[in-house]
């Protein structure tokens, strides 16, 4: 049977419903189960006469019952038990001698006070009349009222509430609610009243006036509902604001107030004009500062304006006195007192650098002032010795507390500032004019050393005499110092440029030479420098790794190797390519051995080939794996040849260079996740596949069945909804079905497949679950023109229709017009922007 079969068919078994109920109920009287025992136990009746239920606190679905001395003759229940007021319900008998009388569901008047009356009845022990009184829970009550009673000073734009303890109003729409009036004032006062629930009544007020009590009833037949009244009437009352200020203008402790500076005193209600006499403003020494009052429309705002300029840098204070009075009566109650300071005269508070500073830095100038200025009457007002005007405006910045320039300055260069004059305050106040000199600091003294890279490493040919350039700064002398290297010290150094790098490095070998060079150029410029390297001060180095030093801060000192051969090498994802070259002719090496180590790679072997390339296997960098990819390269001992390399040395080429894209990481895998829909409700299944491949470097294979994959599914608040193993079968797939739960969070889910243990995707897609309607017709627009220029008009034709055919006729069009940048990218200039 359907469900809307069996309502429809309960209508016509209402009687046996409610017969069904009293029944359960007399069950739930004389039945109680005993928690220790598995069968039930009766409830003694009561000895002798009794009346029940009796107080003040009855639930409203509590049954009467009537135990008699002995089982009365008449069995007509209703003519042994009444009930006033009448009410409808369903007698029956509990036991020979107890009747019942159960109320019709809602049950009794809530607050009614009821009376059991059993007539008399000699048979059954009842010589005279008997009644007894209870009365139901739940009387109607004013819980809570907004504004309290007694409450003062509420203001003038406070919104009455009434909470009573339970629901008075029906429960319906806004619009149907209840519009008879809740509460009444006195003095009367306008307003709008709303039910904000069922329980909850708010009275909005559009004239609350101030310095008034308001005494406030609600009647005690606030309802027509039987049980919607109050015991009483419910009184209360308040008194809104009595006359204070509600605010000072200008804010206490103002500074850089106006010479001409006005005071407004704000009111929290309209006041008596008479209240102006009580307005002060007094100097510092308690003169009183002339002035006039003035008042707005509604007498609320009163206005001190001085007669003439007030004095600069001058705290002033302003009195409210208390006593004032009201429109509407009432006083002020206590007196209120800000104060404010006037700007000074525009001046001069600092300089960067200091007036007659001689060793000043040499980025940019500034100047700030006491007061805040006009930053626009600073334009064009700033110059600078040996720039020109052009120069400084381009490079001037201006605040109303500073202005600057942002500009390089010389080194050892005297330099004069001026602020031309005629620049004023916020107020319209001039300013002089003002300069300042001061003189820029020489450069600090430096050397060093120019390295390919600007790194601490290099190799030199063993062919010729090893040159090394410097550059120094303000530095007449150079000391250099060269040692030998160790071959173990040579391999830390040339194979980390940051060890080499390091100043508190010393080598263990003796030095081989010392000397200095003498450099001669202008103070605070840089001179490029030479040095031969070679022991003898001429002729090339015997091969082998060495150490020189200088007496310079940044780079100046670095690991080098004099060599024969040329290591040039090429790290790809899984492999080092090394070419060996001839250091004097550029030829290949063939046949040579060489020796390389580093990440993943234990030091192997290998040897060129005729083109003087050798090829070491090493492992790809994957996301799963740390440290630092790099390799260390170096001629076999033995070969005849000696060259060193490291990948941690600048590259002479990156793929950026070439427009090519590049991945750091190697993939192991690649996928794809798709579902059968882009879009679900809840409660419904989500059906999706995943494919996945195995690649080695675009070469694609079926991956292993157990392979470290695992499918995650985040919920539109990023929340993990589900995680699981992906066993993929014989052809690299993976179906699956999720279920939409049906309080599923509305948004976009998002599928993430990745290696387990990490948060490497290696492929992913989305889905929405939204609350959607299958849409039953589909809106096509075509535009007339594919591209217009400004100033074109853009025409379209909109054609709706629907999905089994057939247009959509006389269907309301809503449109919009949205805009976005466009930028130009002809074929051949794509890396030129035609942007601002």
């Amino acid at each position: 049977m359907s469900r809307f079969a069996w309502l429809g068919r309960a209508r016509w078994f209402r009687p046996a419903l409610a017969s069904v109920i009293v029944l359960s109920v007399v069950v739930g009287v004389v039945v109680a189960r005993d928690s220790g025992r598995r069968e039930p136990v009766v409830v003694p009746e009561p000895v002798g006469f009794a009346i029940t239920p009796g107080g003040d606190e009855v639930p409203r679905l509590a049954p009467v019952t009537v135990t008699f001395e002995s089982a009365p003759k008449e069995r007509a229940a209703e003519k042994l038990l009444e009930l006033s007021p009448a009410t409808k319900g369903t007698y029956t008998w509990l036991s020979g001698r107890t009747v019942l009388f159960q109320p019709d569901f809602p049950g009794l008047l809530r607050g009614m006070t009821y009376t059991v009356t059993v007539p008399q009845n000699a048979a059954a022990g009842i010589t005279r009349a008997v009644t007894k009184t209870f009365t139901v829970a739940g009387r109607l009550a004013v819980q809570q009222v907004i504004p309290g009673d007694g409450d003062t000073e509420v203001p003038l734009g406070a919104q009455i509430l009434v909470q009573f303890n339970r629901s008075v109003a029906p429960l319906t729409t806004l619009a149907a609610q209840r519009t008879d009036p809740v509460i009444a004032f006195d003095p009367p006062l306008a307003g709008k009243g709303e039910w904000l629930n069922t329980s909850i009544y708010r009275f909005i007020p559009t004239d609350l006036l101030p310095t008034t009590t308001y005494r406030v009833r609600v009647a005690k037949t606030l309802s027509s509902a039987a049980d919607g009244v109050l015991a009483d009437d419910h009184r209360w009352s308040f008194t809104t604001v009595t006359p204070g200020v509600a605010a000072i203008s200008p804010d206490d402790n103002t500074q850089f107030a106006s010479p001409q500076q006005a005071v407004t005193i704000t009111f929290n209600q309209p006041m008596d004009r008479s209240a102006g006499g009580g307005i002060t403003v007094r100097t510092p020494v308690g003169a009183v500062v002339p002035g006039r009052i003035s008042w707005n429309d509604d007498a609320t705002a009163a206005t001190f304006t001085p007669n003439g300029r007030l004095a600069t840098s001058t705290r002033y204070v302003v009195t409210v006195e208390k006593g004032l009075r009201g429109a509407r009566g009432g006083e002020t109650s206590v007196e209120r007192t800000s104060a404010f300071t006037t700007i000074a005269p525009p001046s001069v508070s600092g300089t960067h650098p200091a007036n007659g500073e001689q060793s000043a830095d040499r980025y940019g100038v500034s100047i700030q002032f006491a007061t805040p200025m006009d930053p626009d009457t600073l334009e064009g007002k700033l110059g600078v010795t040996g720039f020109t005007q052009e120069e400084v405006d381009r490079g001037s910045y201006r605040y109303d507390r500073a202005i600057g320039l942002n500009l390089a300055l010389k080194p050892s260069t005297a330099y004069t500032v001026t602020l031309a004059p005629g620049a004023t305050d916020r107020y319209g106040q001039v300013m002089g004019g003002y300069r300042f000199s001061f003189t820029t600091g020489a450069l600090e003294p430096s050397v060093s050393l120019a390295l390919p890279g600007y790194q601490p490493t290099a190799t030199f040919s063993s062919a010729a005499e090893p040159l090394l350039y410097f550059q120094v700064v303000n530095t007449p002398n150079v000391a250099f110092t060269l040692w030998p290297l160790t071959p173990s010290e040579g391999r830390a150094l040339l194979g980390n440029p940051n060890a080499a790098a390091d100043r508190n490095f010393r080598p263990s070998q003796e030095p081989l030479r010392k000397w200095a060079e003498s450099v001669e150029g202008p103070r605070d410029s840089v001179i490029v420098g030479r040095t031969s390297l070679s022991v003898s001060g001429h002729g090339p180095l015997p091969k082998g790794f060495y150490f020189v030093r200088t007496d310079g801060q940044y780079l100046s000192q670095a690991a080098f190797a004099v060599v024969d051969a040329v290591l040039v090498t090429k790290l790809s994802q899984d492999e080092l390519l090394v070419w060996a070259l001839d250091h004097q002719t550029g030829g290949a090496i063939p046949r040579i051995g060489l020796r390389a180590e580093g990440f993943g790679l234990a030091p192997t072997d290998a040897v060129t080939d005729a083109n003087g390339v050798a090829s070491f296997k090493v492992p790809p960098p994957l996301p799963t794996t740390t440290g630092d990819r790099a390799y260390y390269v170096t001629t076999a001992q033995g070969a005849g040849w000696f060259g060193v390399m490291s990948t941690r040395w600048s590259p002479g080429a990156s793929p950026y260079q070439f427009g090519l894209p590049a991945e750091y990481y190697a993939r192991e895998w690649v996928g794809q996740v798709y579902t059968d829909r882009p879009i679900y409700r809840p409660g419904e299944n989500v059906e999706y596949k995943v494919i996945v491949r195995a690649d080695d470097d675009a070469r694609y294979s079926v991956p292993a069945a157990d392979a470290p994959l695992e499918l995650v599914l985040h919920n539109a608040r990023y929340q993990e909804v589900q995680r699981q193993d992906l066993k993929l079968n014989a052809f690299g797939s993976f179906a699956g079905r999720f279920a939409i739960p049906a309080d599923a969070p509305l948004g976009d889910y998002s599928f993430t497949v990745q290696r387990k243990g990490t948060q490497y995707g290696i492929a992913g897609n989305s889905f929405l679950v939204a609350e959607f309607r299958k849409p039953e017709f589909q809106v096509d627009l075509a535009p007339k023109r594919p591209s217009v220029v400004d100033g074109d008009r853009i025409e379209a034709d909109t054609t709706a229709s629907f999905f089994f055919g057939g247009p959509v006729a006389g269907a309301k069009v809503d449109w919009s017009v949205v805009a976005e940048p466009f930028a130009m990218r002809p074929k051949g200039l794509e890396f030129y922007s035609f942007v601002d």
